[in-house]
C-alpha cells in the first residue's frame, strides 16, 4: 500500500494497530495507543482550527516535554499545517535566548508557536505579537482532519558552517526515506525503540518517532536531560525495556563508555539488534573503545552500524549493513569509519573534487524562501552534499566539510585532519578542539583552538600540541588554549567551526586594539 502523507500512516497505523501501543514516556509512565495519537492530535487540529490557524500555515514548536512534542506536530497536520520544530540554545529568558527566537519567528514564517504550559511562560512575552498556544491533546473537541500540506514539515538545518535553513521536507520525501531504512535494517512491528534524542532535531525527530509508527513499532521516550545528567542510565534502560534499536550521536557513546570505565554496571544488550551512529564524521577510536566496554555486556559484532546522512536529504543516505561489523579503512593519512553502502533507492557518486553527490526519492523540495541556496545544491535532480568523500568498495566514508578545508603546503586539507591528530594530547578536553583557515591580507594562517582546564601548564599543553602536529606533518601558524565551552556546537555535538572562528578573530581583535587614552 502506497501512503501519500504523514495524516494518512497514523491514520492506517491506528486502523492495523490500534489498541498497540505506539509510545511510552519513561518519565510520566503515560503509554499512548496508535489510536490514542490520532485522538489526540484530532484535539490538537480543533484548538488549532479554533485560534485561527489554517491550511499550509507554518506552526513552530518548542518544547522539552516529548508528549507535548507528539501531539503537536501530528496536531499541526491535523489542521493542515506545517510544523516548524525548533531548538534554541542558550539561558532561557536571556537576552540573546530572545534574539535567536525573534530571528526564527522570522526565517520560518512562523503564525504561531506551540508549547507546553511550562513553556508559556517565557515565551509568551518572549515572542508577542507572535500567539502561543498550550498544547494539551487530553481534552477538547476534535475537528475532523484536514487535507494535508504540500509539505510534511520544515526541518531547520544544524548549521555547521552558517546560520540555519529552512529544509522544506515533503511527505514522499520522508516516507520514502523511512520505507528505506526499514527494508535496510529489516525493522517492523516487534522492534522496540528508546530515545532520549531531542525531537526538533531530525535524528530524533524521523529517525525515531516518525519512525515508529512507520514501522508499526513501539517508541520509548526519555527526556533529554535525564540523559545528560546520567548517561549510565541510557544502556540500564536498554536492558530493562528489552530495546532492540537506539540511535546516537557519537559523543553519546563517549559519555557511556567513561561512565562504565569509572563505575561498571552490569547491563546485558543481548536482545539490540541495531545502535546506529550518526554524524559528521565518526571518530573510529569511539566506536573501538564502546565495542570493547560492552561487548562483555552482550553487545554483538553487527550491532554497531555507522550512518550518514543530512536533513537536505531527509535523513538518511548510508548505512552499515545490519548484521555485519562496522569497517574502519585507510583514506589519505587517516583511518576513517565506514559509513557504509547507500539504502535502496539512494545512488551516491563524487564529483570532481572529491564532493559526495547523492540521488534519492527522499530528497528535500528546497530552502525556505532561499531559491539561490537551493540551486547551488541541488542540480539535475542530485544534492551536491558540501561534505568532501571517499567511495571505497561502494562504502561511503566522509573525509570532512569542504568549506572547511584547510591549505597546507599547497594541499587541501580537512579541519578533521588537525583535530583528530590531537586526540589523547595531555591537557585538552577531548573532543574539543578546532581547526580553522584564518585568511587575511596577509594570507591564509592555520589556528587551532583547543579547550582546557588547564592555566599553570598551559605552556606545556601548547608544546605538546605543536609537537604532535608536526610529527604528523600538520604544522600550524596559531596552537591557543580556550577555556571549556568556548567553541560553538550544534544541538546534535557538531564543531561549529565557523563560528568559532568568528569568536576567536573578534576575541583576538579586541585584545590587540590600542587602549583608548
Amino acid at each position: 500500500m502506497t501512503l501519500e502523507s504523514l495524516t494518512e500512516l497514523i491514520h492506517v497505523r491506528a486502523d492495523e494497530r490500534g489498541d498497540h501501543d505506539v509510545f511510552r514516556f519513561v518519565d510520566s509512565g503515560a503509554n499512548w495507543t496508535y489510536r490514542d495519537l490520532v485522538d489526540r492530535a484530532g484535539r490538537v487540529g480543533g484548538a488549532l482550527a479554533r485560534a485561527g490557524v489554517a491550511r499550509d500555515r507554518h506552526v513552530g514548536i518548542l518544547t522539552d516535554d516529548r508528549a507535548t512534542f507528539c501531539e503537536a506536530f501530528f496536531g499541526a497536520h491535523a489542521v493542515g499545517a506545517v510544523p516548524v520544530p525548533l531548538g534554541v540554545a542558550g539561558r532561557v529568558g536571556s537576552e540573546s535566548w530572545r534574539a535567536v527566537l525573534r530571528d526564527r519567528i522570522k526565517r520560518f514564517r512562523l503564525d504561531v508557536v506551540l508549547t507546553d504550559s511550562v513553556g508559556a511562560v517565557e515565551l509568551a512575552p518572549a515572542l508577542a505579537p507572535t500567539p502561543v498556544l498550550i498544547v494539551d491533546g487530553s481534552s477538547g473537541n476534535a475537528a475532523p482532519f484536514a487535507e494535508p500540506a504540500p509539505s510534511a514539515f520544515i526541518q531547520p538545518s544544524s548549521g555547521t558552517t552558517g546560520d540555519p535553513k529552512g529544509v522544506i521536507v515533503s511527505h514522499h520525501a520522508v516516507l520514502a526515506n523511512l520505507a528505506a531504512i526499514g527494508e535496510h535494517w529489516a525493522l517492523g512491528p516487534d522492534d522496540i525503540g528508546l530515545s532520549w534524542l531531542p525531537l526538533f532535531h531530525d535524528m530524533g525527530l524521523i529517525g525515531t518517532l516518525i519512525n515508529a509508527i512507520a514501522q508499526g513499532a513501539m517508541l520509548y521516550h526519555w527526556p533529554t536531560e535525564s540523559f545528560l545528567r546520567s548517561p549510565g542510565r541510557w544502556l540500564q534502560l536498554v536492558d530493562e525495556l528489552d530495546v532492540t534499536i537506539a540511535i546516537a550521536p557519537p559523543f553519546a557513546l563517549q559519555l557511556v563508555t567513561r561512565r562504565h570505565t569509572r563505575r561498571p554496571s552490569a547491563v546485558d544488550l543481548g536482545r539490540v539488534r541495531h545502535l546506529l551512529i550518526g554524524a559528521e564524521q565518526i571518530r573510529a577510536e569511539v566506536l573501538d573503545n564502546f565495542a570493547k566496554a560492552f561487548t562483555p555486556s552482550g553487545l554483538g559484532s553487527g550491532v554497531i552500524s555507522p550512518t550518514y546522512g543530512l536533513a537536505e536529504a531527509t535523513l538518511a543516505v548510508s548505512a552499515n549493513v545490519g548484521g555485519a561489523p562496522y569497517r574502519v579503512v585507510p583514506v589519505g593519512r587517516h583511518h576513517l569509519v565506514s559509513c557504509g553502502v547507500p539504502l535502496p533507492g539512494v545512488e551516491v557518486a563524487l564529483s570532481a573534487a572529491d564532493e559526495l553527490l547523492v540521488r534519492s526519492p527522499a530528497l528535500m523540495d528546497g530552502y525556505l524562501d532561499d531559491p539561490g541556496a537551493t540551486a547551488a545544491v541541488l542540480i539535475e535532480f542530485t544534492l551536491h552534499t558540501g561534505d568532501a568523500a571517499a567511495l571505497v568498495d561502494g562504502e561511503v566514508v566522509i573525509v570532512g566539510r569542504q568549506k572547511e578545508m584547510i591549505n597546507r603546503g599547497g594541499i587541501r586539507l580537512p579541519a578533521s585532519d588537525f583535530e583528530l591528530a590531537l586526540a589523547g594530547v595531555e591537557g585538552l578536553l577531548p573532543d574539543r578542539v578546532v581547526a580553522f583557515a584564518d585568511v587575511s591580507d596577509a594570507g591564509e594562517r592555520v589556528v587551532v583552538l583547543a579547550e582546557s582546564r588547564w592555566t599553570s601548564r598551559a605552556g606545556e599543553a601548547i608544546l605538546a600540541s605543536r609537537a604532535r602536529l608536526t610529527d604528523a606533518g600538520l604544522p600550524v601558524d596559531i596552537m591557543e588554549l580556550v577555556p571549556a565551552g568556548f567553541i560553538p556546537r550544534t544541538t546534535s555535538g557538531k564543531l561549529r567551526r565557523a563560528q568559532a572562528r568568528e569568536r576567536w578573530q573578534a576575541e583576538r581583535a579586541e585584545r590587540m586594539a590600542p587602549a583608548a587614552d
